[in-house]
Order: structure tokens, then C-alpha cells, then sequence
């Protein structure tokens, strides 16, 4: 997926809304990963991939 940057800026600002209105901040790395998907660096696997991974180091399992 690849979206022109203001668009990605629509839709980082919309899912920070949507998830302060849930009482959640994402990670500042899930925002670039995120960033990262939106501008078509990265597969939508690969973002998966990359976030497990780093839940997955920070707890251990």
C-alpha cells in the first residue's frame, strides 16, 4: 500500500485519535512501522512481523 504523504498524515492522526479516545498512545515504533507501511516501504507482513517482534523480545516469549 502506498499513499501520498498527506494522506499518510490523515491516517496516523486518525488512528492516534482512535486509539487516545480507547485510552492507548501507540509506541513510537509501531508509529514508524506504521509510517513505514503507509508509504509502501514495507509489506503489510512485514509491519506484522516487525511489531510481533518487538512485543516479543520486550516480554520474553
Amino acid at each position: 500500500m502506498k499513499y501520498d504523504p498527506e494522506k499518510v498524515e490523515r491516517v496516523i492522526a486518525n488512528v492516534r485519535a482512535s486509539m487516545a479516545v480507547e485510552g492507548m498512545k501507540p509506541s513510537t515504533r509501531a508509529q514508524s512501522v506504521g509510517r513505514k507501511y503507509l508509504e509502501g516501504k514495507i509489506s503489510g507482513q512485514e509491519a506484522v512481523n516487525t511489531i510481533k517482534m518487538q512485543h516479543v523480545s520486550a516480554f520474553g516469549k
